[in-house]
């Protein structure tokens, strides 16, 4: 099953509950080459890796035809089986997961970014591909972190799956993550009278750090006050 990502649901092989009569396993004569070729990729996941495995896979099994990929999906072919077989030397959904890649690079023209790199790629799959460039465009814009994005991206699938509202903002968990640190009675600082046994290095290391967090927990408490 494909959506308006071009990007095909997975649900066939995301758990092990039974698959469709028409999504099976490829046999080792079907596989042919195929796994002589992915063996120089064991053990390696960068981007390049992952488009070349896209590239392979994408003509095994989808005529070299990313339309038909975007068509078809896992209709007829079973990643999470295929890992079965043991002589593939890479997973079924390492398989999936690079000619998505492949997918979201090519659909975007990712050749052109500069900053975005495959884990931006990767934290906007399954999102419509008009929401995709956004993300993309804004990433590589405003040189996000893949934090940053994959953040952006949880906010717009909670709004297109649920259609409700917008999970919690991460400054919210964050700040309430590090609340029991800010307690004058926090065992951490029991034996804070002994600063001065730490060497000057580490003494000025910890008071730029508790500096940098002091200045940005103020830049929020400003914000709040808004």
């Amino acid at each position: 099953m494909s959506d308006s990502t071009g990007f095909p649901s997975l649900d066939n092989t995301a758990t092990p509950s039974p698959v469709s009569s028409g999504s099976l396993a490829p046999t080792k004569h079907q596989l042919g080459d195929l796994i002589t070729q992915l063996k120089p990729f064991q053990g390696s996941s960068n981007l390049e890796t992952c488009l070349a495995v896209g590239k392979l896979v994408l003509d095994r099994f989808y005529d070299g035809s990313l339309e038909r990929f975007r068509e078809l999906g896992t209709k007829h072919i079973s990643f999470r089986k295929m890992s079965e077989i043991p002589e593939l030397p890479v997973t079924g959904l390492f398989l999936y997961r690079a000619i998505c890649i492949y997918n979201v690079y090519h659909q975007h023209e990712a050749w052109r970014f500069r900053h975005n790199g495959m884990s931006h790629f990767r934290a906007v799959l399954n999102l419509p591909v008009s929401v995709q460039a956004r993300l993309l465009d804004a990433s590589e814009r405003e040189n996000w972190t893949v934090n940053r994005l994959q953040h952006e991206a949880s906010l717009k699938r909670c709004t297109n799956d649920a259609g409700g509202r917008a999970p919690m903002p991460a400054f919210v968990k964050a700040l309430k993550a590090v609340r029991k640190h800010a307690s004058k009675e926090f065992h951490g600082y029991a034996d804070l009278d002994r600063a001065a046994e730490l060497d000057r290095a580490t003494a000025r290391e910890l008071q730029e750090l508790a500096s940098e967090l002091a200045a940005r927990f103020a830049e929020v408490a400003a914000q709040l006050e808004r």
